[in-house]
Protein backbone atom coordinates (compact mmCIF):
# COMPACT_ATOMS: atom_id res chain seq x y z
CA UNK A 1 0.00 0.00 0.00
CA UNK A 2 1.73 3.54 -1.39
CA UNK A 3 1.88 6.14 1.55
CA UNK A 4 -1.13 8.17 0.00
CA UNK A 5 -3.55 5.35 0.35
CA UNK A 6 -2.12 4.27 4.25
CA UNK A 7 -2.42 8.21 4.71
CA UNK A 8 -6.43 8.29 3.44
CA UNK A 9 -7.62 5.16 5.51
CA UNK A 10 -6.34 6.95 8.09
CA UNK A 11 -7.97 9.64 7.51
CA UNK A 12 -11.37 7.83 7.35
CA UNK A 13 -10.39 6.08 10.24
CA UNK A 14 -10.18 9.23 12.37
CA UNK A 15 -13.32 10.74 10.96
CA UNK A 16 -15.27 7.99 12.12
CA UNK A 17 -13.73 7.90 15.19
CA UNK A 18 -14.91 11.72 16.09
CA UNK A 19 -18.17 11.05 14.62
CA UNK A 20 -18.53 8.40 16.93
CA UNK A 21 -17.99 10.78 19.73
CA UNK A 22 -20.66 13.16 18.49
CA UNK A 23 -18.57 15.48 16.11
CA UNK A 24 -19.12 16.84 13.09
CA UNK A 25 -16.62 16.54 10.69
CA UNK A 26 -14.84 18.27 7.56
CA UNK A 27 -12.34 16.17 5.98
CA UNK A 28 -9.38 18.27 3.44
CA UNK A 29 -9.68 17.10 0.00
CA UNK A 30 -6.77 16.98 -1.95
CA UNK A 31 -5.67 17.14 -5.07
CA UNK A 32 -2.85 16.23 -7.96
CA UNK A 33 -1.51 19.60 -7.71
CA UNK A 34 -1.36 20.33 -4.24
CA UNK A 35 -1.40 19.52 -0.45
CA UNK A 36 -4.97 21.60 0.63
CA UNK A 37 -4.40 20.70 4.44
CA UNK A 38 -6.18 23.52 6.79
CA UNK A 39 -3.93 26.05 7.43
CA UNK A 40 -0.84 23.74 6.03
CA UNK A 41 -1.05 21.95 9.47
CA UNK A 42 -4.60 19.90 9.72
CA UNK A 43 -6.28 17.07 7.84
CA UNK A 44 -9.67 17.66 9.98
CA UNK A 45 -11.97 20.12 11.42
CA UNK A 46 -14.36 18.27 14.34
CA UNK A 47 -17.07 20.43 15.57
CA UNK A 48 -19.36 19.83 18.86
CA UNK A 49 -22.05 21.40 20.35
CA UNK A 50 -20.30 21.67 23.46
CA UNK A 51 -16.88 21.84 22.80
CA UNK A 52 -14.89 24.67 20.78
CA UNK A 53 -13.98 23.82 17.20
CA UNK A 54 -11.09 21.50 16.94
CA UNK A 55 -8.18 20.77 14.83
CA UNK A 56 -7.00 17.56 14.18
CA UNK A 57 -3.31 16.06 12.51
CA UNK A 58 -4.10 12.95 11.37
CA UNK A 59 -0.85 10.54 11.37
CA UNK A 60 -0.18 6.85 10.79
CA UNK A 61 1.70 4.84 13.40
CA UNK A 62 4.09 7.46 14.49
CA UNK A 63 4.22 11.19 15.77
CA UNK A 64 7.95 13.50 15.62
CA UNK A 65 8.58 15.98 17.71
CA UNK A 66 9.03 18.58 14.95
CA UNK A 67 4.98 17.95 14.27
CA UNK A 68 4.29 18.32 18.18
CA UNK A 69 6.43 21.89 18.56
CA UNK A 70 4.76 22.70 15.51
CA UNK A 71 1.12 22.89 16.41
CA UNK A 72 2.12 23.09 19.71
CA UNK A 73 3.71 26.99 18.33
CA UNK A 74 0.54 27.39 16.02
CA UNK A 75 -1.95 26.75 19.35
CA UNK A 76 -0.43 29.55 20.96
CA UNK A 77 -2.02 32.27 18.81
CA UNK A 78 -5.31 30.63 18.54
CA UNK A 79 -8.43 29.42 20.63
CA UNK A 80 -9.60 26.34 19.19
CA UNK A 81 -8.95 22.94 20.71
CA UNK A 82 -5.76 20.97 19.34
CA UNK A 83 -4.99 17.10 18.94
CA UNK A 84 -3.22 14.59 16.91
CA UNK A 85 -4.86 11.21 16.31
CA UNK A 86 -2.30 8.48 15.83
CA UNK A 87 -3.78 5.53 13.72
CA UNK A 88 -1.87 2.57 14.59
CA UNK A 89 -1.66 -0.96 12.45
CA UNK A 90 -3.83 -3.14 14.63
CA UNK A 91 -4.45 -1.36 17.46
CA UNK A 92 -6.50 1.25 19.14
CA UNK A 93 -5.66 5.25 18.34
CA UNK A 94 -3.83 6.91 20.96
CA UNK A 95 -4.55 10.71 20.76
CA UNK A 96 -2.16 14.25 22.08
CA UNK A 97 -4.32 16.47 22.94
CA UNK A 98 -3.03 20.13 23.84
CA UNK A 99 -3.84 21.83 26.47
CA UNK A 100 -1.49 25.04 26.12
CA UNK A 101 2.05 25.53 23.51
CA UNK A 102 3.93 23.72 26.17
CA UNK A 103 1.85 21.04 27.92
CA UNK A 104 0.21 17.95 25.81
CA UNK A 105 -1.75 14.95 27.10
CA UNK A 106 -1.77 11.60 25.75
CA UNK A 107 -4.83 9.93 25.86
CA UNK A 108 -5.56 6.40 24.79
CA UNK A 109 -9.19 5.18 23.14
CA UNK A 110 -10.85 5.45 26.01
CA UNK A 111 -10.18 8.89 26.97
CA UNK A 112 -7.88 7.28 29.68
CA UNK A 113 -4.64 9.55 30.53
CA UNK A 114 -1.84 8.05 29.53
CA UNK A 115 1.21 10.43 30.17
CA UNK A 116 2.12 14.51 30.05
CA UNK A 117 3.98 15.54 27.41
CA UNK A 118 5.80 18.95 28.39
CA UNK A 119 6.85 20.58 25.00
CA UNK A 120 10.34 22.10 25.05
CA UNK A 121 11.66 23.97 21.61
CA UNK A 122 14.91 23.46 22.40
CA UNK A 123 14.37 19.30 22.56
CA UNK A 124 15.22 17.30 19.25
Amino acid sequence: MNKVSKGYRSEVKAQKFYEDHGFIVQRTHRSKYNDNDFFGLFDLIALHKVEKPTFVQVKSNIVTKEVIRTIAEFARDWNANYEIIVIRDRKEPVRYVFISNKLAFKIDCNNEHVEDLYIDEKTE
